[in-house]
């Protein structure tokens, strides 16, 4: 007998003696339940018995129908629904139908509230009919076995019956009712118990129909025969993530999973095949450390995001269990009410002492007295069968040896999505041929299913093919980039988007990024183009990864040499001008033309049944017909586009004042922010009579009418880990509908305050702790502007500074106080987000007009650094710019500080940027400040001063400090300059344009200190020889600068140039300078920095030893304040340590081969983009055949080196020996050469320097003959050293020359050739 025949045969039996005994005492409602129960067990027991048992279980766990079509919806068969299918199936006699429905009858009547005056006698009556009944049916049911009755249910129905037979017999649907059904929108953690091994491996493999999403197993051996690891198949499922001690005590980053499908497994005591790792009791258990682990582990799963938590505890041990317990109470994101344990156990003092612990920490909890087996059988009764399907291919685009072709990467789908990957496949969306009915979410506003794009079921777009043209010609290029598709509110820009995916998703790997999650999004886009090898089409929402967040994507891509063009889907009104269309398209939600129009006509005729608007889209011109019209007509709504606030406001009346609220929130959010919203942030505005909270879906179970109200004005959708449920507005314009309907007059802008305060508030009721999600929807509303985030930008002053805040703000108009108490209400509510702070005091000295203002600006600081933000540069920066405001606003108000107090000012503003670049050295905003900051500073000092030139001003004896300030701004222009510059070979982001623009209209003002340069020459040169010994330096310093400036009118940008122009006798004394500088104080990173270029254009005859020790004193003297300095050292010294090995001919010089490894590794730590080749070696005869890289370099005159291919790892990595003992990355494709056949092979090449060492270009075997065709090597370094503009934005720039300002200096196309000018040996 199949094993769930058994269990209801069993629970048949059991239910009757129960109602048997219970008719004896007359405890009717009691014998109704039992009778009801016992009819249950035998429709259940039948069906199983004339059916397949996996489709009833799926049928009776409500996934499926009984003919095993999946449900859209889940709904368990009640009482009724059982007999109708039994009775339409042929299933029962009707004898056996009289019964059930007498049973039936009897027990409905005993669930409505009775009343006092019932006729006691006409109960019993019914009561002894329902008796008589099921007695027939006990016949019936053991004659259709063909089996005897048992005679313990014969003399129960004679009334010989004790209360032994109320003996506890769990009913699982009360653990399952506890457990919401184990719904997957919950996630289900399993405490699994050692050594288990009264439970077969079959038995326990029914586990795997839970939708876990963590398990920590207790059991050493799980791997073993009897071990539930094992039971599984989990060996052999890319699905499970292993978790293990190991990865914790090495201070690794826990790889867990938080998407959907994924299931991480901890074990919790170690595996017994690793030695050492499990422990025989609590106390080696604690002291190895694993509590502070699975405390680790589950604090980085249960903070991602607002979930429902329900742990399942499977008899393992109360101080394991207890410790476990205290862990999750000391998550302070996670909320007490969201979290319900489930204990199981046949020890009834463990589940009371176990259940006590947990509602001691305000936990839920759920004990039932049964053993493993128990649980698991019910499981396998109740659940759906999860028999395990293998993974289907997932085929894509990729290059393999160097040819486009495809590869199925399905064993890294679920890893990717960890990252929020979804991959766009071949094959998704397939359907069955005949099968071109659309489904019904689409029109009613949800997102396009792939299903429905496969179909074709919307219409095509006027700009869909140049849309795709231009993604086409786009992804051609040699860098990572974006592409902007901007599109009005309701117009289809997600669908636009799918439709771009699904058509090019067989020429190029296509993925949606659905989620950012710091450093594992970056891991997971690297580990899918390592696969593809080819450039990869990524879309996103703007809504989900902000545009900074995709900026900083590009650039880490760029720097790993990953190409993808990431298309950004954004909500946007405003129309894309002429000069930037290369780089993005807008979508309008109006119809372009009547082509379009006609084409949403057709889909109308194709599919709505009420077709009555037709005839007046007739009448109207395409740019009076709106996308939503042909929606709204095909879903068949009773509406018109006009009426769709009197539309939502008819439904919002049917909602309860909760609802009302809630669908408030969740327009409000969607219309800042584009958002969709968990339910569970909102859950305490739903509640019973008594007060206590059942969130929103167990209210909509209870109120039907409201339910389909609701979803009348939003819908809903799981997340993309398949958990949470989301919700939005069906349309986007039904999110402004909402927000007038609770308006009376003035419309909405005059709710805003008011509602943005009943926002916080009721996040914060419901969490005193925001977990990432939440706290995400609050930057993106309150926070972000056009899905940028503005901490740590600033701009130059400009009066009106309300675009420097959110949309939300600037909606609450010029009313300051109500800005202020909105921001102040975020912070206070959640005191330890540091960011919250930081917004509120940088709006506080944004809006300042007194200088209190500031005090409390600062005030706001250090709360941010209260709440752990210290050791945040984007804080530090805000503190520093708190500091400069201040300063601009005593200048612009013309306050007369005392020197003293200015100087304390600049001072402390000074030392907030220089931490902030202590502890981001590329936060290229901290240098850029700081820079204006001095600006600004000079400018004050002068115009408090009496001198009227910046010269006198600056070279009185008085005035030393400000000429101090002005001497570091030189040296933090030069490190802008440098770090700029490596920026850009990363592409010329929104960031880096900006920066540029700044750095030059810093560099601008700057000029104007320079009012007479030929009086301030000769003033310093008569200065030096008079000033004190330590102020010479400074002045030595200037004098150079100032010469360098003189030879080209002044102009900073062209100071590259001004090195050949010196005459003879100038070089002699600006060697004399920056020798004596170096001398006098070898910390000077300003004359070390001068004199190595000073070397390099006009003393290439210094010895090579003599450079490498003196950048080696630059670099030691740069320490952490000046990372930039450093790194451009470190690199020269690697170039120049290389260059004499390879001149030498030194073969194997093992010393100096490991310290160049070292410099390598050293530069790849500090470089932004590690993989440009900046210089190339032309010839090894001296220095000046070390060439910075130019796209038009003649490479015939390159020297060609000889070396060993000694590894190929793939078609992009391998490495080449040189016969000095050198090691050269080199692009194995670019030859043709082929892992496993060239390895040992000789080749020749020219050598280029990265950061991260030697690149060979232009490899070609000793063997190939003249016409042996190999690539270009122009068009490998464009390859490899592209630069795109990736924002298509004008970036002022220097005129190209054939000198250059630093090493890090981007040259531009049109430069000269190289020439050699000399040989000087060394």
């Amino acid at each position: 007998m199949q094993q769930q025949k058994k269990i209801k045969l069993s629970n048949y039996y059991s239910d009757v003696l129960k109602a048997s005994y219970h008719f004896k005492q007359k405890n009717w409602d009691e014998a109704r339940l039992s009778y009801r129960k016992s009819g249950e067990a035998f429709m259940k027991y039948r069906l199983y018995d004339r059916e397949d048992e996996t489709k009833v279980c799926n049928y009776l766990a409500g996934s499926h129908e009984l003919s095993g079509k999946t449900l859209k919806r889940k709904w368990q068969p009640n009482y009724s629904a059982l007999l109708d299918t039994l009775n339409s199936s042929g299933y029962i006699s009707q004898d056996e139908l009289q019964a059930l429905k007498a049973i039936q009858e009897d027990g409905n009547q005993g669930m409505h509230d009775s009343d006092v005056v019932t006729d006691k006698i006409e109960t019993e009556a019914s009561i002894k009919l329902v008796h008589a009944y099921s007695r027939k049916l006990t016949v019936s049911f053991y004659k259709s076995m063909h089996k005897d009755i048992p005679s313990e249910l014969t003399d129960a129905y004679e009334g010989k019956v004790n209360a032994d037979v109320l003996e506890e017999h769990y009913d699982f649907g009360e653990v399952l009712e506890a457990a919401d059904n184990f719904n997957n929108r919950n996630q289900y953690i399993l405490i699994s118990p050692p050594n288990d091994k009264n439970t077969s491996a079959d038995l326990k493999s029914s586990l795997a129909r839970i939708p876990w999403s963590f398990i920590l197993d207790f059991d050493s051996n799980t791997k073993g025969k009897y071990g539930l690891f094992t039971a599984f198949g989990a060996a052999k499922d890319s699905r499970v993530v292993p978790l293990v001690i190991d990865q914790y005590e090495s201070h690794v980053s826990l790889p867990i999973s938080t998407s959907g499908g994924r299931l991480n497994w901890l074990f919790a005591n170690g595996l017994s095949e690793s030695v050492g790792t499990s422990c025989s009791d609590f106390r080696s258990w604690n002291k190895r450390k694993y509590g502070k682990f699975i405390k680790e582990a589950l604090r980085r799963f249960m903070t991602d995001s607002t979930n429902e938590y329900y742990i399942v505890c499977l008899n393992v041990g109360d101080r394991y269990l207890k410790d476990i317990i205290h862990s999750i109470d000391d998550i302070e994101e996670v909320e007490a009410d969201l979290v319900h344990f489930i204990f199981v156990s046949t020890d009834e003092d463990y589940l009371v002492g176990v259940s006590e612990e947990a509602r001691e920490y305000s936990f839920n909890s759920a004990s039932f007295k049964m053993s493993a087996n128990e649980f698991i059988l019910g499981v396998e009764e109740t659940m759906s069968s999860a028999a395990s399907v293998p993974l289907s291919s997932v085929i894509v685009p990729s290059r393999v040896s160097g040819k486009l072709d495809c590869i199925d990467i399905s064993s890294i789908v679920s890893t990717l999505k960890d990252g929020g990957l979804d991959v766009v496949h071949a094959s998704i969306g397939a359907t069955a041929p005949n099968d071109i009915s659309p489904s019904d979410t689409f029109f009613r506003g949800e997102d396009i299913s792939w299903n429905d794009i496969s179909k074709g079921v919307e219409a095509t777009r006027k700009i869909q093919d140049a849309l795709k043209n231009k993604i086409k010609d786009r992804i051609q290029l040699r860098q990572s980039s974006k592409f902007l598709l901007y599109h009005d509110a309701g117009a289809g820009g997600t669908t636009l988007s799918r439709r771009l995916a699904y058509d090019l998703r067989k020429e190029y790997p296509v993925v949606l990024l659905n989620k950012y999650i710091k450093g594992v999004t970056e891991e997971k886009l690297h580990l899918f183009y390592n696969r593809v090898k080819t450039p990869v089409l990524a879309i996103v929402e703007a809504s989900k990864v902000n545009i900074t967040t995709i900026d900083a994507l590009v650039r880490n891509c760029n720097s790993n040499k990953a190409r993808f063009l990431f298309v950004i889907v954004e909500r946007h009104n405003k129309k894309v001008g002429l000069f930037d269309q290369q780089n993005n398209i807008h979508l309008s939600d109006t119809m372009a033309d009547s082509d379009e129009k006609n084409r949403f006509v057709n889909k109308v005729t194709l599919y709505a049944q009420n077709k009555s608007d037709m005839a007046e889209w007739d009448k109207k011109s395409p740019n009076q017909c709106e996308v939503i019209d042909f929606s709204l007509a095909i879903c068949n709504d009773d509406f018109k586009q006009e009426k769709i606030e009197k539309y939502v406001s008819y439904y919002n009346s049917l909602l309860s004042q909760p609802l009302n609220e809630f669908v408030l929130y969740v327009s409000m959010i969607y219309h800042y922010s584009q958002k969709e919203v968990p339910d569970l942030i909102f859950r305490n505005l739903f509640k019973k009579d008594d007060g206590s909270v059942i969130g929103l879906q167990k209210y909509l179970r209870n109120h039907p009418k409201e339910e389909k109200a609701l979803y009348k004005i939003l819908s809903n959708v799981a997340d993309e880990a398949g958990k949470q449920t989301l919700w939005r507005p069906r349309y986007a314009r039904f999110a402004d509908a909402v927000l007038q309907s609770v308006c009376s007059v003035g419309g909405w802008k005059e709710m805003v305050y008011d509602s943005s305060i009943n926002l916080i508030k009721r996040i914060k009721s419901n969490q005193q702790y925001l977990v990432d999600d939440s706290r995400q929807i609050l930057i993106s509303v309150f926070l972000e502007r056009g899905k940028e985030d503005l901490l740590g930008v600033e701009e130059a002053w400009t009066k009106d500074t309300n675009t420097h805040f959110s949309q939300l703000l600037e909606d609450l108009g010029y009313k300051e106080i109500d800005q202020r108490n909105v921001l102040s209400r975020l912070a206070n509510s959640f005191p330890n987000e540091p960011h919250f702070w930081g917004h509120l005091a940088r709006f506080c000295y944004e809006k300042a007009s007194i200088p209190k203002h500031f005090d409390e600006a600062m005030t706001f600081v250090q709360r941010a650094f209260d709440a752990n933000g210290e050791k945040d540069f984007n804080l530090q920066h805000i503190a520093g710019m708190c500091k400069r405001r201040l300063l601009e606003y005593y200048k612009r108000e013309n306050v007369k500080l005392e020197f003293e107090d200015i100087k304390d000012l600049a001072e402390e503003a000074r030392g907030y940027f220089k931490e902030s670049r202590r502890l981001n050295s590329k936060n290229i905003y901290a240098y850029i400040s700081e820079i204006q900051l001095i600006v600004i500073l000079i400018e004050y000092g002068k115009g408090l001063s009496p001198y009227d030139t910046y010269r006198r001003f600056l070279f009185s004896r008085e005035n030393e400090w400000y000429q101090e300030q002005y001497v570091s701004m030189l040296e933090l222009i030069d490190e802008t300059k440098i770090l700029l510059s490596q920026m850009k070979t990363l592409g010329n982001t929104q960031k880096t344009h900006k920066s540029f623009d700044y750095l030059n209209r810093s560099e601008s003002q700057s000029k104007n200190f320079i009012d007479d340069l030929p009086g301030m020459l000769n003033h310093l040169s008569a200065a030096i020889e008079k000033a004190l010994y330590e102020e010479r330096p400074r002045l030595r310093q200037l004098y150079v600068r100032y010469l360098l400036l003189s030879k080209v009118k002044g102009d900073p940008k062209r100071l590259g140039e001004s090195w050949g122009l010196l005459t003879e006798k100038e070089q002699e004394k600006v060697e004399n300078y920056l020798n004596s500088n170096i001398q006098q104080g070898n910390t000077n990173l300003f004359s070390l920095r001068y004199w190595f270029q000073f070397v390099r254009k006009c003393r290439k005859d210094t010895p090579v030893d003599e450079i490498i020790s003196r950048l080696q004193t630059l670099a030691q003297a740069s320490g952490e304040h000046h990372p930039i300095v450093q790194l451009e050292a470190n690199y020269n010294i690697l170039v120049l340590k290389a260059f004499t090995i390879i001149h030498d001919k030194d073969y194997f010089d093992t010393d100096k081969i490991r310290e160049i490894r070292y410099l390598a590794s050293t530069c790849h730590q500090q470089s932004l983009n590690d993989k440009y080749i900046f210089d190339l070696l032309v010839n090894d005869h001296d220095i000046s055949g070390i060439v910075p890289y130019n796209e038009n370099t003649d490479f015939s005159n390159c020297i060609r080196l000889h070396g060993t291919i000694s590894s190929i790892r793939s078609t992009t990595q391998g490495e080449i020996k040189l016969d000095c003992g050198l090691t050269a990355f080199f692009a194995p494709s670019k030859g043709n050469f082929v892992e496993g056949r060239d390895e040992t092979k000789e080749v020749t090449f020219v050598i280029g320097f990265r950061h991260d060492g030697l690149f060979a270009l232009e490899v070609k075997a000793v063997d190939d003959s003249d016409d042996v065709k190999t690539s270009d090597v122009s068009e490998e370094l464009k390859e490899e050293n592209a630069i795109e503009n990736i924002d298509n934005l004008s970036v002022e720039t220097s005129a190209a020359s054939g000198e250059r300002d630093d090493v890090y200096e981007i040259p531009s196309g049109n430069q000269q050739k190289f020439k050699i000018l000399g040989k000087i040996e060394l």
